[in-house]
């Protein structure tokens, strides 16, 4: 049996990695697991930033009953192409699926371009002329027909289930973070507060804007251009990591962030919506809104206040986040029947 994972060689990072991961992990433990860059069908080298994990990679599919395709659902349009072998989605980014959709991308356009409900049947007929890569993605009503679905969250997990999917075709698999933030020890805690601004708005920069405004020595620093272990070193010397952004999966830099004790304040979108994918006490999640701004920045100051004695909230989603890697190990054995290890 083959194993073949298509995904893009744009993906590096995120999902990227969790294809690449799981790929190591299947050669690792003695499968015959296979990278394949469907955009890039004649490349014969893993992506050089992941390049360390144990990676073969493959120039085609072999489309035989006995073998496996695994796609993340942004490019269930590969899996069009085969009829024989087995065919398995991982989700990863369940509302970035949702947006690839024609209706969603057509209810985008109108917001856009300002224009009336009427216009949307044509908009949606012409949504294909402009998305016509993702117009063949899978659906949601032939979803239920694939044979098998992985997915990273509770979030993804409801989904499938109100599709129609059975229980015993889904399985648990979430991409584990770094060991480096699984290991890592925290210094001593600073006024600082981190923020993705890949995933930041409009609510986002004017909570910082009022934040600053109450007390102006407290540091706002954004996470970019910098790599892991200077992620780390940051993570360990700040109190909180605020993201009030979409939670299309289970998100890394809030489990990175919370394993290096960073306590969390999200919004109430996606997997963060519930108890289960981000298991943290209610206060500390919020309606991104604007009547909520000044909510948000008095929360966060007196969550810096407060850090040692609310440190204590954030440990089962801690423990989640360390957990994860044993699942993924455990998870991938159950799958693909590779015997379980003697304890």
């Amino acid at each position: 049996m083959k194993i073949f994972i298509a995904v893009t060689e744009k993906a590096k990072t995120g999902g990227g990695e969790s294809m690449h991961q799981l790929a190591s992990m299947l050669n690792d433990m003695g499968r015959e697991a296979y990278i394949y860059y469907f955009d890039n069908a004649k490349r014969t080298e893993p992506v050089e930033e992941l390049r360390h994990y144990n990676i073969r990679v493959a120039n085609r599919i072999e489309d035989a009953p006995e073998n496996t395709l695994i796609v993340p659902e942004l490019y269930t349009r590969v899996m069009r192409h085969y009829r024989r072998i087995r065919k398995m989605i991982w989700w990863l980014s369940l509302e970035y699926y949702f947006q690839s959709l024609p209706a969603d991308t057509a209810k985008r356009i109108l917001k856009k371009r300002k224009l009336p409900a009427i216009f949307y049947p044509a908009v949606l007929l012409l949504t294909p002329l402009k998305t016509q890569a993702s117009w063949q993605n899978y659906r949601p009503g032939e979803l239920a027909d694939v044979d098998f679905h992985f997915y990273n969250c509770e979030y993804e997990r409801a989904y499938l289930e109100k599709l129609g999917v059975p229980a015993e075709h889904m399985l648990y698999l979430c991409g584990p973070v770094d060991d480096i933030f699984l290991e890592a020890e925290p210094a001593e805690k600073e006024d600082i507060i981190l923020f993705n601004p890949s995933k930041a708005d409009a609510f986002t920069y004017r909570v910082i804007e009022r934040i600053r405004e109450k007390d102006g020595s407290v540091q706002v620093i954004p996470l970019k251009g910098m790599n892991k272990y200077e992620l780390r070193d940051l993570y360990c010397r700040s109190k909180l990591y605020m993201d009030f952004g979409l939670f299309p999966g289970p998100e890394r830099m809030p489990r990175e962030a919370v394993c290096c004790c960073c306590n969390i304040i999200t919004s109430k979108t996606g997997s963060a919506g519930n108890s289960v994918d981000v298991p943290i006490p209610g206060k500390y999640k919020l309606d991104a809104v604007e009547k909520n701004v000044d909510t948000a920045a008095g929360r966060i100051l007196a969550m810096l206040r407060d850090y040692e004695r609310e440190r204590g909230d954030f440990d089962g989603y801690r423990e989640k986040a360390r957990e994860q890697k044993r699942l993924l190990h455990d998870n991938v054995e159950k799958m693909f029947g590779i015997p379980q290890r003697e304890t």
